[in-house]
């Protein structure tokens, strides 16, 4: 390669340009910490939001409640109650990220470069 352009004529006349893989790995090495010193404060922020988010969805679920031989019938109800409303939610959250309609915080706040699937 180093040869290569060494000698082809078009590309021998001039010593000042950067050819070669060696100059490329660099270049795209560059380019690439570049671009993730510009993206990791927007996917940090969007994680510590979807971790809020999640917090306070465990907390709307509340706590394991007690298994006692008098509240069996009712803690069993709430689970149910409560595992069965989890997974509305999640059918409902996971039906509108495949048809691109979900609710992205990040993207209303700043244009993110990391986005939902979209439906074409």
């Amino acid at each position: 390669e180093t040869q290569f352009f060494r000698l082809h004529p078009v590309y021998a006349h001039d010593k000042s340009l950067k050819l070669g893989t060696p100059t490329l790995v660099k270049m795209l090495n560059s380019i690439l910490l570049h671009h993730l010193r510009n993206c990791l404060p927007q996917l940090k922020s969007r994680i510590s939001i979807m971790m809020t988010d999640v917090q306070s969805e465990l907390d709307a679920l509340g706590g394991p409640t007690t298994d006692d031989s008098d509240n069996n019938n009712i803690s069993r109800t709430h689970l149910n109650t409560s595992l069965l409303t989890l997974l509305s939610k999640f059918t409902a959250n996971f039906a509108s990220t495949l048809d691109g309609s979900h609710y992205n915080h990040s993207s209303q706040k700043n244009n993110s470069t990391i986005t939902t699937p979209r439906k074409s």
